[in-house]
């Protein structure tokens, strides 16, 4: 840390502020400097913190992010958030290297998430055992060599965390989850803009459970009004205390929000109804409902697909509308007849 602020130091000019926020994290104010240069002074730092001798270490490397303000926003705290998120991009493309801040139209979903994940683990936003936090970042830290492989990093992220607050095998669970609520989008007819965002917040909509105690998201036993409210506001917990700090995830917070909304009225936290609720977080809930019953639960065995979609069609009206579920269905016997042509083959 000694060696690092000497190099910040040594590289700064007389108006540069250099700083250390914590950790092994360090920042420089550089007045009256735009983007193109910026990367200049960021590259030269790195390679300077490359080069110096570090006792009893020998060398060391730097993930750079940069931002600008104005150019990329005129808000601190998002600004130095974007910062932070070009920081992590660096981290993920290989270490050693500087980054650029992107908004949030240049990032793919794949990209998002990944940011959002080693946020939240690396600032222990959830309690996460210190060593499983530390080895899903570096597993999410590793270069991407494809889309496909960034994809199943986000889907491990999702289920071992799911796994840790619900005490289930939830292996597998995510990416059933995202593909049936993005071929249920695409049904509908929803734009890509919008199915990415479906994407981030499939992985991200129930993050708030992560901080309802274990002996109450695992109890058999029927659970008291006092308990109910507890899990009811977990969608609200999960926006406020771990997504609201993160730039990244800012438009998927009112479907997170929102995503146990019923189509009645009756559902938590706000009891919108009808076209009020944003139509992916009606998406989420039916597919998050389906994919729960088709699980074993502590407090019953898993249903049949057929048994499932009884339970969703007695319910059009109170949760869903029809066309949702209609919609839905469709896309299930989509799905069967694929698999029933790959048995057959």
């Amino acid at each position: 840390i000694k060696t690092v602020a000497k190099v910040l130091k040594r590289n700064a000019r007389a108006i540069d502020t250099p700083s250390r926020l914590g950790g092994e994290e360090f920042s420089v104010l550089l007045p009256d400097v735009d983007s193109k240069s910026a990367m200049v002074v960021a590259e030269r730092i790195r390679d300077s913190i490359e080069k110096e001798d570090v006792e009893l270490l020998g060398h060391v490397t730097a993930s750079v992010g940069v931002a600008t303000y104005f150019e990329h926003s005129n808000n601190l705290e998002e600004l130095m958030e974007m910062a932070d998120q070009a920081m992590y991009r660096s981290k993920i493309n290989g270490r050693n290297q500087v980054q650029m801040a992107k908004t949030k139209d240049d990032s793919s979903w794949q990209e998002i998430a990944i940011a959002a994940f080693m946020e939240i683990l690396s600032k222990r936003s959830i309690p996460v055992p210190p060593d499983t936090a530390r080895q899903i970042c570096s597993q999410l830290s590793q270069k991407m060599v494809s889309e496909s492989t960034a994809r199943d990093l986000v889907f491990q992220t999702a289920d071992t965390i799911a796994t840790i607050y619900t005490n289930m095998n939830c292996t597998g669970i995510t990416k059933l989850k995202v593909a049936l609520a993005v071929k249920l989008a695409k049904k509908m007819e929803l734009p890509d803009v919008e199915i990415d965002k479906l994407k981030v917040a499939v992985l991200l909509y129930d993050i708030g459970k992560a901080l309802i105690p274990p002996e109450l998201m695992n109890k058999k036993e029927p659970l008291t009004e006092e308990e109910k409210n507890i899990l009811r506001n977990h969608p609200m917990v999960g926006v406020q205390e771990i997504l609201k700090p993160i730039s990244v995830v800012s438009d998927i917070l009112p479907i997170v929000e929102n995503h146990h909304e019923n189509w009645d009225g009756s559902g938590y936290p706000q009891k919108i109804s009808g076209e009020n609720i944003p139509i992916l977080s009606q998406i989420i809930l039916l597919v998050d409902s389906y994919c729960a019953l088709i699980q074993n639960r502590p407090y019953r065995a898993a249903l049949s697909q057929e048994e499932a979609i009884d339970v969703i069609n007695n319910e059009i009206g109170k949760k869903w509308n029809s066309k949702l579920v209609y919609d839905f269905i469709q896309v299930l016997c989509i799905e069967n007849a694929i698999e029933d042509n790959i048995l057959n083959y």
